[in-house]
């Protein structure tokens, strides 16, 4: 699915890059695929990711660059690759968008599976989001720009046996607020994106064999990437996906936290057993 809106094209013409994590595959991946016509050739497209995606291949502006994010010290070898193909190929007009998309989830009574996996959890969806959020930093305040930051409708409640991913991608949603406050003099748009269960390989690297929900239950990761530039053009802080999704988050705020946790935790039992 492309992008054929004359109003977001213009509003990316006003960008001269997008430095984007795990987009090799899933939202990532579909947010360039979806917007990767209606730009011009100069535009700069830098993926960080463990795995290559064929969005990537054989294009000189369309570069991946092989890195762990959750390796701090990897990080910093690898974007200096990213700042210097920034400084060579955008010029000084032309602002920069981040897109902070990378990470996993697991499921299970925790710790499962192990203590180390949700340990290598919040290394990538917390530690190494972090710091490479800090690292991209400088940049966007002397260019201007935006930052998208991947978050999640778990975000909004307590998820029994998806407890630590649904703590990181609280913590995800309380920083980008933050940050979309801390940024505004600087003329940094922060946008906090939350989709639901959405048709990407989240299932498998939580554990499952199979998607455990219907396949007509959720969006696709298509459909999540335009809505999000649209969200995005909008000036939006934070986008839920969908209108179901924009209620379940809206009621999670009404609902005694009690008896939130005991609907939440039988749903995702359910899920569990099937």
């Amino acid at each position: 699915m492309k992008i054929r809106d004359k109003k977001l094209k213009t509003f990316l013409s006003e960008y001269g890059a997008i430095v984007i994590t795990g987009a090799s595959s899933g939202i990532g991946m579909a947010l360039i695929d979806s917007m990767i016509n209606i730009v011009d050739k100069n535009f700069l497209i830098c993926n960080l990711s463990r795995t290559k995606s064929d969005i990537f291949f054989d294009k000189e502006n369309h570069i991946n660059v092989s890195c762990d994010l959750q390796n701090l010290e990897e990080i910093d070898k690898k974007f200096a690759i990213v700042e210097e193909l920034l400084e060579k190929r955008v010029s000084e007009d032309k602002k920069i968008l981040f897109i902070n998309n990378a990470g996993f989830g697991s499921y299970g009574l925790f710790p499962e599976p192990s203590a180390e996996r949700n340990v290598e959890m919040l290394d990538l969806n917390v530690r190494g989001f972090t710091y490479i959020l800090a690292k991209i930093l400088p940049k966007l305040k002397s260019h201007g720009g935006a930052i998208i930051n991947v978050s999640s409708t778990a975000a909004f409640l307590a998820c029994p046996y998806l407890s630590v991913y649904a703590a990181s991608k609280s913590y995800v949603k309380s920083l980008s607020l933050s940050l979309s406050y801390e940024l505004k003099k600087d003329n940094i748009k922060v946008l906090c994106l939350c989709p639901g269960p959405t048709s990407t390989n989240f299932f498998k690297s939580a554990g499952f064999d199979k998607r455990p929900l219907p396949n007509s239950y959720g969006h696709t990761a298509n459909q999540v990437a335009i809505s999000t530039w649209k969200a995005l053009r909008k000036n939006k802080k934070i986008h839920v996906v969908g209108f179901s999704n924009s209620l379940m988050c809206f009621i999670s705020g009404v609902i005694p936290k009690n008896i939130l946790l005991r609907i939440s935790g039988w749903i995702l039992s359910k899920i569990r057993s099937s």
